[in-house]
């Protein structure tokens, strides 16, 4: 399957002369995840047709997490970073109903990754599965839910961002999508629960529904 029915996607942007939509390709869930060709159409508006983002595409002047990027149903996820220098854009993607973020040229080549998963290779070395479909190999001590600032596109580790009580993190699902808080309350048990505070305000949210965007500034989880 290469294209979906615009309908079916509670986030696909209206367009009446266009029925279906591009199918992400990718690690991402279909539901966080948008296709390359579909960003550059209707997003950024560099395309009025499919014909015209393709070429775009293939032109070689398209740079996905630190890579040129060719594959026109490539999914943007969470985080992805995306490069095109002729057209002065630099840009952060995080979530098909949230605006994407504008950023430095620099900052395309770096990307924070949640930790989702681990597992002990043969010579006793960590390999760690990130949510973006990354296997990195790095340093013991770090834990599921944490994250690694990676450079792009070399995949060297810049920074571990702990998750603990005073970190910050950016919810990714729920009806707090796309807010940034500090981590308040983490209670671990029969049902994980974690508490954020957004500015005054705390609040509840889904416990696999965020990711460590900032350092630990103090605290213990209980």
């Amino acid at each position: 399957m290469t294209r979906l029915k615009r309908i079916s996607l509670s986030w696909a942007k209206e367009k009446k002369s266009v029925r279906y939509i591009a199918v992400p390709r990718g690690s991402h869930k279909l539901e966080n995840s948008i296709a390359l060709i579909t960003f550059i159409r209707d997003y950024l508006k560099l395309a009025d047709t499919a014909k015209e983002a393709k070429r775009i595409i293939k032109s070689g002047d398209v740079f996905v997490d630190g890579k040129v990027e060719r594959d026109q149903n490539t999914g943007l996820g969470l985080f992805t970073t995306l490069e095109i220098e002729k057209a002065g854009i630099y840009k952060r993607f995080t979530h098909p109903t949230l605006p994407t973020e504008d950023i430095q040229k620099n900052d395309t080549k770096k990307k924070v990754c949640k930790i989702i998963g681990k597992k002990v290779l043969k010579g006793g070395k960590l390999q760690y599965n990130l949510h973006d479909g990354r296997n990195i190999i790095s340093e013991k001590g770090n834990s599921v839910n944490d994250s690694l600032l990676i450079e792009l596109p070399s995949q060297k580790v810049l920074e571990v961002l702990k998750f603990d009580v005073g970190a910050n993190v950016f919810v990714t699902k729920g009806t707090n999508l796309g807010s940034i808080g500090r981590v308040k309350k983490v209670q671990r048990g029969l049902f994980n629960r974690l508490w954020i505070e957004v500015g005054k305000k705390e609040m509840e949210i889904p416990f696999d529904g965020f990711i460590v965007v900032g350092k630990n500034i103090g605290g213990t989880s209980g």
